[in-house]
């Protein structure tokens, strides 16, 4: 994935998913 600046709506879409799917294996 590209840089945050230069990321393409479906790389941030990828991240997003990714970051929440992180977030809910996270204990809280």
């Amino acid at each position: 994935v590209s840089t945050f600046g230069e990321a393409t709506v479906g790389d941030f879409n990828d991240d997003t998913e990714c970051l929440i799917r992180t977030d809910q294996i996270k204990p809280a």
